[in-house]
């Protein structure tokens, strides 16, 4: 089965050619030729039940936005052909969203502008008229939830918001890029874009950056003898209708699946609710970080410690040492003092002996000469 998504309408198609005309008639065409024993059955989705389909492996082929391409990466889906026309010749930069305002409003140049005032958009499901214009306002900060008084979010959004903005009962519109270039020329007028990209492969005014066009996508139940036959088909196919529609390949998915994530939606909803598993997700680099510092603060103490007990040794190792050299140096004093007594008390018996001895001597002479005199 071949599944199709309706939201919109495929970039430049409101204006140069019948969108149901192609989508309907032609692409069929198509793949039946190029695959004569199978039948293509098609069948017409919105994008949750398309994605729910596509997921129940309900759908084998399916023909929608790159958003709604992007949600089923993680089934398994993988490219075939991406639209291109003369309006938007780059498949990866083909899809844009725009805000719009009413041109009266000659107060409202800028997105900064638009803070605190109305708006409506399309489901928060759409890619085109919701997520694609929210990304304008993500890229430059700003939440898109939260930005604005208030936000309706509608379906059949684009002509509920082209209505609401020409009788002014809201004050911006947020919607796909190439809506304003479709209108007749009087009405064009009443309407303007704010912010719109300057230097843009895509031949619209818009807001937010630029996203790949519809894309054709297998799912992975599909053969891969099939798929390439499909995708030699669609990419051999002469370009159709003065708009030039023809197919290409488009690899720039991520920034989609980012988009995503920033809005939390699709598989990042859960983002949005406060589990276990998700305060752990938000907080674990900060608990991981604080462990870190915990673990590196009790190292630093215990190193601490060790160098003060370290060092409290050795101040106790010195004082003793120094204790011991003050004793050694005590005894060698007193020492020192006892030879220097002695060696006093030697110096006065030297002194003593040699006074004495001088008389005696003299004495002595004298004893012996008398001697001598009295023997003769």
């Amino acid at each position: 089965m071949m599944a199709f998504l309706q939201e919109g309408t495929p970039s430049g198609f409101t204006t140069y050619v019948n969108a149901d005309d192609y989508v309907l008639r032609k692409l069929p065409q198509i793949l039946s030729q190029s695959l004569p024993e199978y039948r293509v059955d098609v069948k017409v989705y919105r994008t949750a039940a398309l994605i729910k389909a596509a997921r129940n492996g309900k759908v084998d082929v399916i023909f929608g936005s790159s958003g709604c391409y992007a949600s089923l990466l993680p089934d398994g889906i993988y490219p075939l052909a991406t639209l291109v026309t003369n309006f938007a010749p780059d498949p990866n930069q083909a899809v844009a969203g725009a805000v719009v305002v009413s041109s009266r409003r000659t107060d409202l140049n800028s997105l900064k502008d638009l803070k605190h005032l109305s708006a409506m958009s399309g489901l928060e499901s759409m890619f085109f008229n919701w997520q694609m214009p929210a990304s304008a306002l993500l890229d430059r900060g700003l939440d898109p939830y939260r930005f604005f008084s208030s936000l309706r979010q509608v379906d059949q959004p684009v002509p509920k918001i082209l209505q609401a903005l020409e009788d002014g009962t809201i004050d911006v519109g947020l919607m796909r890029a190439c809506v304003l270039e479709g209108l007749p020329i009087e009405r064009r007028k009443h309407f303007k874009v704010i912010e719109p990209a300057e230097d843009s492969p895509l031949a619209c005014a818009h807001t937010s950056r630029l996203f790949p066009n519809w894309t054709v996508g297998a799912m992975s139940q599909v053969p891969s003898d099939v798929a390439k036959r499909i995708s030699l088909a669609l990419l051999t196919a002469p370009p159709q209708t003065e708009a030039g529609i023809a197919w290409s390949t488009a690899n720039s998915f991520k920034s989609i699946d980012q988009l995503y994530r920033e809005l939390k939606w699709g598989r990042y909803e859960y983002l949005r609710h406060w589990t276990f598993t998700r305060v752990w997700e938000a907080v674990w680099p900060f608990a991981l970080a604080a462990l870190v510092a915990f673990l590196a603060l009790m190292l630093h103490l215990r190193r601490v410690n060790a160098l003060v007990e370290r060092r409290t040794r050795e101040l106790n190792d010195e004082a003793a040492r120094r204790m011991a050299l003050e004793e050694s140096n005590t005894a060698l004093l007193q020492k020192f003092h006892r030879y220097e007594q002695m060696s006093t008390m030697g110096m006065l018996s030297n002194m003593v002996a040699h006074e004495i001895r001088q008389p005696l001597s003299a004495l002595r002479y004298a004893l012996r000469t008398i001697e001598m005199a009295a023997a003769r």
